[in-house]
């Protein structure tokens, strides 16, 4: 009877609260994954004048409204299908990779996660995701 009740508390608790702790740990991790993962992207691409004119999607041109787990799976799409097929260079396609299945994690919750047809270079998409990772990062932390 004392386990029911424990569990009935328990399952209240975490109606009223929202989101159970550890999930919110679990993304703040993932979190701290993108942005070095972003760092190392960035570094790579000063390094290397090949990767710099990819043009993808502008995840960020239209941020009214935008949920992060809307961005996160925008930006997992863009790397899907603009950066990863043709990587201009091999130093960040494992990057790339990382990013992308981390990206996944945050945004599976997306509902809107259609893209836009504005475009920017990968250099820009870049610092973009950064800027936004971060702030999402210092949000949850």
């Amino acid at each position: 009877m004392l386990k029911t009740a424990v569990l009935l508390f328990a399952m209240a608790l975490s109606i009223v609260c929202g989101a159970p702790q550890h999930e919110n740990i679990n993304q703040v991790v993932v979190v701290k994954e993108i942005i070095k993962t972003l760092v190392d992207i960035k570094e790579a691409l000063i390094k290397t004048a090949a990767c710099e004119n990819r043009m993808v999607m502008d995840v960020f041109s239209n941020t009214d409204g935008l949920r992060a787990s809307d961005a996160f799976c925008k930006a997992a799409k863009t790397l899907l299908h603009r950066v990863r097929p043709y990587a201009p260079c091999k130093a960040i396609r494992k990057n790339i990779d990382n990013l992308k299945e981390n990206l996944l994690k945050l945004g599976n919750e997306a509902t809107n996660c259609t893209m836009d047809h504005s475009k920017t270079d990968l250099n820009e998409f870049i610092a973009q995701l950064l800027k936004f990772s971060r702030q999402y990062y210092s949000f949850k932390h």
